[in-house]
């Protein structure tokens, strides 16, 4: 092939990637940091032409960035989505696409979709969430007029996507149940260093945002309270709800073992997965939680409340408590009292991530798809 494959992306927070900076943009989360290795490991390949169009929290309107043409474009006000998307339709008319790759629900993939179908162009759609195969508008979306629009035009990539790709079998079932739609099961793609740091492990460690419907942070303030001789940290962004986010804020205040942290930038998250003994996730439901990657990784032992992607966690490398937080509790303890236990599990989780999740060996499928999605 000699005319290069033009691949156009949307995802306003991803801006945290390509310009990394010390304050707080916004929700940043794996399906950003996941578009965005997907761009740079795209754009090594002299095959293929990224474009990506990412919020405009300041600096110039337009860079080249590790070979992707990085569009500052998006006001993040709810009210302009129509400026948005004309905007969006004068570049991507220049640009003439051929694929358009998107990931979540956001907003940016509703007009990206929109656009795709008014101009009959091909769109790759990849779960970002298991609530994204559901039929019905998600509670948090239904009491808004302008999120309620986000959901139907998200629903525009679902239904015409070319080719979508699963983080899970559940997906992949919910899909085929609800939408009549096939998919891929794809890992979520990492870039993995044989090397493991060399910062003492210590602390017990929560991600995420303050979100009361899936998040569910009060469950490790509980925990945080229970283990008092041991340290625990809570990054915690900031949602949509700012009354949960200040609630999580000052309940944690009064939880001496606990530091409450409200942003770190992308580019110094590692240090803290890296510091980490174990990673507790507590959130109802994800699709394949990027923190899980990044712990393994960095040799840290997670334990779900819920969430057990394909049900890895039972295959020796952590541990899910199946929603009793009593079981949560008595796993950690375990974990925090013996060592030996604890490091064999780390040693397995990290096999895994490098066997499953590189993004080395993934990229090639990716790319095999993507170009015979143009045959």
């Amino acid at each position: 092939m000699n005319k290069k494959v033009k691949i156009c992306i949307a995802s306003i927070y991803a801006f945290d990637f390509f310009c990394p900076r010390d304050d707080s943009l916004g929700r940043v989360g794996g399906a950003e940091m996941q578009l965005y290795n997907l761009a740079i490991k795209l754009a090594e390949d002299s095959r293929f032409e990224i474009h990506f169009f990412v919020g405009n929290f300041g600096g110039p309107k337009f860079e080249k960035i590790k070979n992707v043409n990085v569009y500052k474009i998006f006001d993040v006000s709810k009210t302009k989505i129509i400026f948005n998307f004309i905007k969006l339709w004068f570049i991507l008319k220049r640009i003439n696409f051929d694929i358009c790759l998107q990931r979540s629900a956001g907003i940016e993939t509703g007009l990206m979709a929109l656009y795709c179908k008014l101009n009959k162009k091909k769109i790759v759609y990849m779960m970002a969430h298991d609530q994204d195969a559901s039929v019905s508008v998600p509670k948090y979306l239904n009491n808004n007029f302008f999120l309620k629009i986000r959901w139907k035009l998200f629903k525009i990539a679902l239904r015409r996507a070319v080719l979508i790709f699963s983080q899970n079998k559940y997906q992949q079932e919910k899909l085929l149940e609800n939408y009549k739609r096939e998919s891929i099961l794809r890992n979520n793609a990492h870039i993995i260093d044989n090397s493991i740091s060399s910062f003492e492990k210590k602390n017990i460690l929560w991600v995420g945002r303050a979100d009361k419907n899936f998040k569910q942070p009060e469950y490790f303030l509980k925990l945080a309270k229970r283990f008092k001789d041991y340290k625990f940290i809570m990054i915690c962004q900031k949602s949509a709800d700012l009354n949960y986010f200040n609630e999580i804020k000052e309940l944690s205040k009064n939880i001496k073992n606990l530091e409450f942290i409200e942003y770190v930038p992308i580019c110094k998250m590692d240090k803290y997965f890296s510091e980490a003994l174990i990673f507790v996730n507590t959130s109802i439901s994800e699709g394949f939680p990027n923190t899980f990657i990044e712990s393994f990784k960095n040799k840290a032992v997670v334990i779900s409340l819920n969430v057990n992607p394909n049900d890895i966690l039972d295959s020796g490398i952590g541990f899910c408590a199946k929603g009793d937080f009593e079981f949560l509790a008595d796993k950690l303890s375990e974990l925090l009292n013996d060592n030996e236990f604890r490091q064999i599990i780390s040693d397995k989780a990290f096999k895994y991530v490098k066997d499953n999740h590189d993004i080395k060996k993934i990229i090639e499928k990716d790319k095999k798809y993507l170009l015979e999605i143009l045959n």
